[in-house]
């Protein structure tokens, strides 16, 4: 790069985008191919319940549609967190460049505790982001591990009050049905989605530099 293009973006910057940003459209398109198998799994599991229990199926599958909706729409708040991570991420590997480079002089004025406090500033902020980012990976295992109950008991309880008898024979098969999807519908397909919209934010953000090098030159 020459130093016109530097001028236009940071070591930082591109040290982010390489280590990062680069592996976030690769993995979106690992995740996306789980999007295509999803609606035939769901036409299979639908019809195999109502086999097994009828129209009593429907809340079920409903629910089993809700719950991933809702991790798709959680989604946006990923791309968010992830463009704020970026530019702190961005600007503190550029504080710490320069604090290698300029080390000699910052140990001759004893700069040391200023330059490490304002490190520690923007980590705390970069730490907040990604705790937010973790929490919302919590709240999707928590919809991994309440799908099966949520979706049985929409089934179930609808099949008993419409004066159906459920054997253990109905039951065990049904939540088997669900059991198969689960992993796909509550795990790898808003992992699709989430991954999809970070590499929206990842491309951008490598389109932003290539432009301003591009200006550069």
């Amino acid at each position: 790069m020459s130093q016109a293009s530097m001028g236009y973006t940071d070591t930082g910057q591109i040290i982010n985008l390489v280590t990062n940003d680069v592996q976030k459209p690769e993995e979106a398109v690992l995740f996306s191919l789980f999007l295509i198998p999803a609606p035939i799994l769901l036409v299979v599991t639908s019809y195999l319940c109502w086999r097994e229990i009828g129209y009593s199926f429907l809340p079920g599958i409903g629910v089993l549609f809700l719950l991933p909706a809702l991790q798709t729409w959680l989604g946006r708040f990923y791309a968010s967190f992830r463009a704020k991570t970026a530019v702190l991420r961005d600007k503190r590997i550029k504080v710490m460049n320069e604090v290698i480079c300029g080390m000699r002089v910052i140990k001759m004025y004893a700069w040391e505790h200023p330059f490490a406090k304002l490190v520690g500033k923007i980590r705390r902020k970069e730490v907040q982001k990604v705790r937010n980012t973790l929490r919302l990976n919590a709240v999707n295992a928590m919809f991994y591990l309440a799908t099966i109950p949520l979706v049985s008991a929409a089934m179930f309880i609808p099949y008993v009050l419409t004066g159906h008898t459920l054997s253990s024979e109905k039951m065990f098969t049904v939540v088997s049905i669900i059991s198969s999807v689960n992993v796909v519908t509550s795990v790898f397909v808003p992992r699709s989605i989430i991954s999809l919209r970070e590499s929206g934010v990842s491309l951008e953000r490598i389109r932003v530099c290539v432009l301003y090098v591009s200006c550069g030159q």
